[in-house]
């Protein structure tokens, strides 16, 4: 009985990740090739008006992403 359910599920389920894969490859395709800046402009957080990116150095990073994510 479990090997009818697996005989059925299992393609599903690969089928599902494949879908999923292509869908996340084409948006990330699309993005990279023309919208990554406006994207960007858009999504935007507030706090990097206050901790401009460029200007941080390597170990302060992931401490800025800390305060924006967890704020």
């Amino acid at each position: 009985m479990l090997s009818d359910f697996v005989r059925y599920a299992l393609p599903l389920a690969g089928t599902l990740m494949i879908a999923c894969a292509l869908t996340s490859l084409v948006s990330g395709a699309y993005l990279l090739l023309f919208n990554l800046r406006r994207s960007h402009q858009v999504l935007r957080h507030p706090y990097l008006d206050q901790y401009p990116w460029e200007k941080l150095t390597l170990p302060s990073k992931p401490v800025c992403c800390w305060i924006i994510f967890c704020a």
